[in-house]
């Protein structure tokens, strides 16, 4: 009878507030919608892995092992689309005498599909950009300036509001190698800081 009694009282509160022209805030917590980025925000990300890469010279293909790191800042254009400039470094080491190293720069947007999930963030999207690289065939060194361009798959998992772990799926095609065709599929896993 008590409950009833405060739900009516309650109800007539409102209403008289309201006809008075006075507004009572709505109390209720918004719901969790999984949009963890908005306009304006940064992101800072390093992510790392340890891979394979298909290359072929002339009718000779193979695959040879390695590492690769990765850091750079994007920036929320809109609540869903961010930009990117990453620098990265990979590594070959030492394969059928043969050692090669890249440093680059990338722009690399992504697009995040927010609000279908609370507990996690999947994206798209695509990478390019140049890159300085140096061959080490045993015969001799081989400096190159190289482009690239690639795409994106991955999603993020909140640890906190501003500390996420990222795992991606990269696909890379390399140009400007002579007679070289090279590309690599890479699974890495960092870590995205909102500042």
């Amino acid at each position: 009878m008590k409950k009833h009694i405060i739900a009516i009282m309650a109800i007539c509160l409102t209403g008289a507030a309201s006809y008075a022209g006075v507004t009572v805030p709505n109390t209720a917590p918004a719901p969790d919608t999984g949009n963890y980025f908005h306009q304006g925000d940064f992101l800072l990300g390093f992510d790392g892995s340890y891979n394979h890469l298909g290359a072929s010279v002339g009718d000779t293909s193979g695959s040879l092992s390695f590492f690769y790191l990765d850091a750079g800042v994007s920036y929320f254009v809109m609540d869903n689309l961010s930009v990117g400039l990453n620098t990265n470094w990979f590594y070959i080491p030492k394969t059928y005498g043969v050692s090669a190293y890249a440093l680059g720069l990338e722009l690399d947007p992504k697009y995040y599909f927010q609000g279908l999930n609370s507990h996690f963030v999947p994206y798209v999207g695509v990478h390019g950009g140049m890159l300085y690289g140096n061959v080490d065939a045993g015969g001799g060194n081989a400096s190159k300036t190289i482009t690239d361009l690639g795409a994106d798959l991955g999603v993020i998992f909140p640890i906190n509001k501003n500390v996420y772990i990222d795992l991606d799926l990269k696909y890379t095609k390399y140009y400007n190698l002579d007679d070289i065709q090279l590309d690599t599929f890479q699974v890495a896993i960092g870590l995205k800081i909102k500042l």
